[in-house]
């Protein structure tokens, strides 16, 4: 049995995260902390309290291990070593705050104009075109309409959506960043010197939430077994991001258990079965990204119906305390994606040999299935996961590159992510569209 904890991270320096290159020298850094990069910061800081090389002459630890001698650490991280490997980050993000559903739509004109969420229209409208009495020009077409100016509407692109507050829709927050520039003037032509002329988009310790400027916090989940105390001293400090010898990256960290009335207000499904008069299929929305393939070949274009296949059957692998129904479909989805080469864990150096394709945060997914008979067991296999979290394990290939000799080495490796998980909401609802 695990246990849910809360893990909060308080900027107390400007911050890199994942500093994403945006020309030849230009990086911005990221305004949430991936699961990856946090995972590395508190491992950092284990390995760091380990101390140097022992009088017996082993190496430097860079990484923590089974092997690792518990009684030399801090005493706050002994907890930590003991089950670091069956420890599950899930991406922190600013204040806890839910990323935007993929189906959720701003006006192009003003982003203050309330958004809407299209899902529920959507969603009738494949039904409606997967119903062969149903012809295709029977099916009614819109324009959507900003509802203040008439302005067309368009994905959201940035901020963070907060929590409603007293039946209130969420303010929506957005971390602040500054731009540094560096130049070095070369001795000779007393212009800048080649290689040397860079700049750095920094996250700074603040967040604009409406029109108020508030102190950032990052808030991320936490799956740990149970028994395992992950509670940290007061004050205790990790460094996070890049550039962490001049300062950049300086974060407090408190960690508590979750309250468990959180997970269960993630599986309320009245809103859907309001918006959409549907009661034998269930909407999820990724709080966090989820890794969903490995390999070049996942970017090729197939039917929809190919898609979505493949989708339902990510779902049925993906380890629940309550198996998922054997008839289970992917109805509709909405998802965004990326790939990466990331280091592979515990193997310094060594990157993935092909790429790793990532859903994001806000994919969503409506599940039904074929069999009537399941009905009752989709919808306590998704308590399940919304109460559990989706766990991804993928075996990966990894290699080191040797300089001129190319590839030094070729070694196997596995990557896991963890991803809350949410029942969808209508709180982005708009009465006027």
């Amino acid at each position: 049995m695990d246990r849910w904890w809360k893990i909060l991270l308080t900027p107390r320096s400007p911050f890199l995260i994942a500093g994403r290159r945006m020309t030849d020298n230009d990086y911005e850094t990221l305004d949430y902390i991936p699961a990856r990069i946090l995972k590395a910061a508190v491992a950092r800081a284990i390995v760091e309290s380990y101390g140097g090389t022992p009088e017996d002459g082993s190496a430097v630890r860079y990484w923590v291990g089974p092997e690792l001698d518990v009684s030399r650490c801090r005493p706050e991280w002994r907890h930590w070593v003991k089950s670091f490997s069956d420890i599950l980050f899930s991406d922190a993000v600013p204040f806890g705050a839910s990323r935007a559903s993929s189906t959720l739509l701003v006006c192009k004109k003003d982003k203050s104009h309330p958004p809407i969420d299209d899902l529920p229209h959507r969603f009738r409208s494949r039904s409606e075109m997967a119903s062969p009495e149903i012809l295709p020009g029977a099916i009614k077409d819109r324009s959507l309409k900003c509802c203040e100016c008439g302005s067309r509407f368009e994905r959201w692109k940035d901020g963070w959506r907060l929590p409603p507050v007293h039946g209130r829709k969420g303010a929506v927050a957005h971390v602040q960043k500054r731009v540094f520039t560096r130049v070095e003037l070369d001795d000779w032509r007393q212009t800048h010197r080649d290689a040397h002329l860079f700049s750095l988009a920094v996250g700074i310790p603040a967040a604009v939430v409406e029109a108020d400027v508030r102190p950032l916090v990052f808030e991320g989940w936490i799956r740990a077994p149970e028994g395992v105390d992950l509670v940290l001293p007061q004050g205790t400090e990790l460094r996070v991001g890049a550039y962490l010898g001049t300062g950049l990256g300086r974060m407090g960290i408190e960690v508590v258990p979750e309250n468990s009335r959180d997970r269960e207000r993630w599986t309320d499904l009245r809103d859907w079965e309001t918006e959409t008069g549907e009661t034998a299929t269930i909407p999820l929305i990724l709080q966090t990204e989820a890794l969903y393939a490995v390999g070049s070949g996942q970017k090729h274009p197939t039917s929809i119906e190919e898609d979505l296949n493949r989708y339902a059957d990510w779902w049925k692998q993906r380890p629940s305390p309550i198996p998922a129904p054997r008839s289970l479909k992917v109805s509709y989805a909405s998802i965004q994606y990326e790939s990466r080469y990331p280091f592979l864990a515990g193997q310094p150096g060594i990157r993935s040999a092909e790429p790793l394709w990532y859903w994001l945060g806000g994919s969503l997914f409506v599940f039904s299935v074929a069999d009537p008979a399941e009905k009752e067991i989709l919808f306590q296999w998704a308590t399940s996961i919304i109460l559990n979290g989706v766990r991804s394990d993928v075996s990966v290939e990894g290699i080191r590159e040797g300089g001129r000799e190319g590839l030094e080495s070729v070694v196997n490796g596995v990557e896991t992510t963890w991803t809350p998980v949410r029942m969808w909401s209508a709180e982005n609802r708009s009465d006027k569209q």
